[in-house]
């Protein structure tokens, strides 16, 4: 069912600008140098039966902010910088039932990516964009009857996403923002991002987040 829904997803992204790209005439228009995105995502771990034990839910639910820059008009660098935790009861070793005993876990993930965004035409309404790059994930179980357990997992992650541009639904907004604060673009950008991570000392953070934004390109 998740497969089938991440190809929907994925066909969702690039059937229309695809196909409209074969027909429309490419204009100048200034190119962006920079971008910044504030951002919401669903996480679901891999392994979500151990998550879900714990912590209630096999999802967490980050938070955070993204820079970005662009090198060549349609290739960009992006630093991803998250935030998340969730409080849960630790289960007992022999009986493996829950036991009073609370702990918090705290994620932070940066992630360092390779973008490339298929931006063809002027003031392109649905602009799809695939990545690739590097993780790396801070983590600490508060436990708040025995020592805390902190250490970082690293790997690498894809993406994949859509943005809408917003300028299109009031362009006089876009010329006030031009003009006041050099903002170029202005997106809702949707993604689905897929990460592998090592899973040694007993905790796998592996998974697949959904997550929404705005962002901006200046």
């Amino acid at each position: 069912m998740k497969r089938a829904k991440m190809i929907f997803f994925l066909l969702a992204i690039f059937l229309p600008v695809l196909a409209g790209a074969q027909k429309s005439k490419k204009k100048k228009e200034p190119k962006s140098n920079f971008s910044s995105q504030l951002w919401y995502q669903f996480y679901f771990f891999q392994q979500e039966d151990a998550f879900k034990e714990i912590y209630g839910r096999e999802y967490f639910e980050p938070f955070g902010i993204s820079f970005g820059g662009y090198p060549l008009r349609n290739l960009g660098i992006n630093l991803n910088i998250g935030y998340a935790q969730k409080l849960g009861y630790a289960k007992g070793v022999l009986t493996g039932e829950t036991s009073g005993e609370k702990l918090r876990l705290i994620l932070v993930p940066v992630q360092l990516e390779l973008n490339y965004r298929f931006d063809f035409l002027e003031e392109q309404l649905l602009v799809p964009s695939v990545g690739v790059g590097g993780d790396w994930w801070y983590y600490k179980e508060r436990k708040y009857e025995e020592e805390d357990v902190e250490g970082d997992k690293s790997g690498w992650h894809a993406s994949a996403g859509l943005s809408i541009l917003l300028d299109r639904i009031d362009p006089t907004t876009r010329f006030t923002l031009q003009d006041e604060f050099g903002i170029e673009n202005v997106f809702l950008h949707l993604e689905v991002r897929w990460c592998w991570l090592e899973s040694g000392d007993g905790l796998d953070l592996s998974g697949v987040g959904y997550s929404a934004g705005i962002m901006i390109e200046y």
